[in-house]
């Protein structure tokens, strides 16, 4: 469209500079006779190859860029010749085309699949975060009722929590649990540690043994050890 356009405003641009510079014949006695005889020898048929005259001269020379204009491609043409279509690629270059797309298949799948794993990674970890909080609070649960079992009753509260693996029968992690005291009851302490049997009385040596009376005298460590319990 851009070359027709082009092509239309050439010709009527000639047209134009051909009626600027027509001759008027009103005119044509008052020229001196050898000229008038040179301009007619000279003119013959509009834009013919013969004629010199300005006009015709005009004329060659629009034509001549109306010609290269239609021989110039528009600039969406050019374009286009450089993405040639694919049937005119030779059988090399259609067979490396097609490589090319199979990698880049390959690519994309393998991306892809980078993509699932990593939603699984994490889908993965947000399940283990949910089992271990999950596990967590069910282990606080259980403490809790195996502390008020121990308020109520030492004994029993004590099997409650081995039994349940939140603590083990192990002299020095059952003095340790009592020295630490967090929501006993210092009577209950005070009861489970009273009791005669062998392995209360390890226990008791164990519960002495957590306290640390360096640098105290005898009132302030005594203080400190009846503090423990009652």
């Amino acid at each position: 469209k851009e070359s027709q356009q082009h092509e239309t405003q050439l010709v009527l641009g000639s047209a134009a500079a051909s009626r600027a510079y027509r001759p008027d014949p009103s005119r044509q006695d008052r020229l001196p006779p050898h000229a008038a005889l040179g301009g007619a020898s000279r003119k013959g048929p509009a834009g013919s190859r013969g004629d010199t005259s300005l006009p015709g001269q005009l004329q060659r020379q629009l034509g001549q860029q109306a010609a290269a204009a239609r021989a110039t491609p528009p600039q969406g043409l050019r374009m286009d010749l450089c993405h040639p279509d694919p049937a005119e690629l030779s059988s090399g270059e259609t067979q490396e085309l097609q490589q090319i797309k199979w990698h880049r298949k390959q690519l994309l799948e393998d991306i892809q699949k980078l993509k699932d794993e990593i939603a699984d990674v994490f889908a993965q970890i947000d399940c283990f975060e949910n089992a271990e909080e999950s596990r967590l609070a069910q282990k606080e649960k259980e403490l809790c009722i195996g502390r008020k079992k121990f308020n109520m009753d030492p004994v029993k509260g004590i099997q409650y929590l081995t039994e349940h693996k939140l603590l083990t029968p192990n002299v020095q992690d059952i003095a340790q649990f009592l020295y630490k005291g967090e929501g006993l009851n210092k009577t209950a302490i005070g009861t489970y540690l009273g009791e005669r049997d062998p392995f209360n009385l390890q226990v008791l040596q164990a519960f002495v043994d957590c306290h640390e009376f360096a640098n105290l005298n005898l009132v302030q460590a005594l203080r400190q050890f009846l503090w423990s319990f009652r």
